[in-house]
């Protein structure tokens, strides 16, 4: 594993919230696990298959379920799915809705789960320009140790990146000027941000990766636009991205959000396995764990992805 040393690139972090969109589907849980309706994809749904499970049984499956296949990471056993119409029959059941297209789909043997592709949202919130947030975001911070010579790629998942002609805004403050990346809204490799939560985070890694040598080149930058202009993005976006990074080799990956108040298995499986990914990889992964300064150990106060038991997550 390359070594690194240990730093915060936090110094706003923001909560997925729940929203409701006339777009997409929502519905209130029955367990009361979110304060909020869900809200989520009225089409798609997460599957994780058996290992081993043979391409003509999926194909089966996909046919009884009225449904094509969007994405698949065979290494996970997991796939993106997508309804193409309701209402269809399946074992002379009518399946309405997506719901009940998953329920039909974990009675089959060779599936082992599947749920919900959920709405999130990033908090809009960015210091304004001359606040003294906006300041303090980029002051020095000592180092926990010194700083080695490593290649590392820093893979940032969000809502993109500015061009460099907007570094001079505060709210930005950086210095990229190469950076691998995509843009997993328009689906090509330009993860302009249009939105702001994006820049604002890589402004903050980026001063306090080369703030005591601003020349270092070891330090590759990976933007990978996971939120839209108004900073929604389905699960399936965070999935796929994270396992981009992980496929292209990168050190940390970053993601300043979450959900808060919940500890939901079912909801949020696909994300826990490719957080054990990462771990299975030696992948340092910074998370979001809220504003609030609560203790995300107590069930009561977790937040999600930051919450899950995976030793190479650090909750910020």
């Amino acid at each position: 594993m390359k070594s690194f040393w240990s730093v915060s690139f936090f110094c706003t972090v923001v909560g997925f919230i729940p929203l409701v969109s006339d777009s997409f589907n929502t519905y209130a849980n029955e367990e009361d696990e979110f304060s909020d309706p869900i809200v989520f994809h009225s089409n798609q749904f997460f599957v994780q298959f058996e290992e081993g499970i043979a391409e003509d049984t999926i194909a089966e499956f996909l046919m009884d379920l009225n449904s094509v296949e969007v994405w698949r990471s065979g290494h996970l056993n997991l796939a993106l799915w997508e309804v193409t119409s309701f209402p269809f029959m399946s074992g002379g059941e009518n399946i309405l809705d997506i719901k009940a297209a998953i329920a039909r789909s974990l009675k089959k043997t060779k599936i082992h789960n599947a749920s919900l592709n959920i709405q999130q949202e990033i908090a809009s919130y960015v210091p304004s320009i001359n606040s003294a947030d906006a300041v303090s975001c980029f002051e020095i911070t000592d180092y926990a140790s010194s700083q080695g010579d490593s290649s590392i790629t820093i893979s940032i998942l969000d809502t993109g990146i500015s061009d460099i002609s907007d570094n001079s805004d505060p709210t930005y403050n950086y210095n990229i000027t190469v950076n691998s990346g995509y843009d997993y809204v328009r689906n090509d490799g330009d993860p302009d941000d249009e939105h702001g939560h994006g820049s604002h985070i890589a402004g903050i890694i980026h001063s306090i990766t080369h703030q005591s040598n601003p020349a270092i080149s070891n330090i590759k930058f990976d933007i990978r636009k996971t939120h839209d202009h108004e900073g929604k993005a389905f699960m399936s976006a965070v999935v796929i991205a994270m396992v981009d990074a992980l496929n292209e080799g990168a050190d940390i990956i970053n993601m300043s959000f979450g959900y808060v108040d919940t500890y939901h298995d079912s909801l949020f499986f696909p994300l826990e396995l490719v957080m054990n990914e990462a771990k299975e990889d030696e992948v340092l992964v910074v998370i979001a764990a809220g504003n609030d300064a609560r203790d995300n150990d107590q069930l009561d106060s977790t937040a999600l992805p930051a919450s899950f038991p995976v030793e190479v997550i650090v909750s910020v």
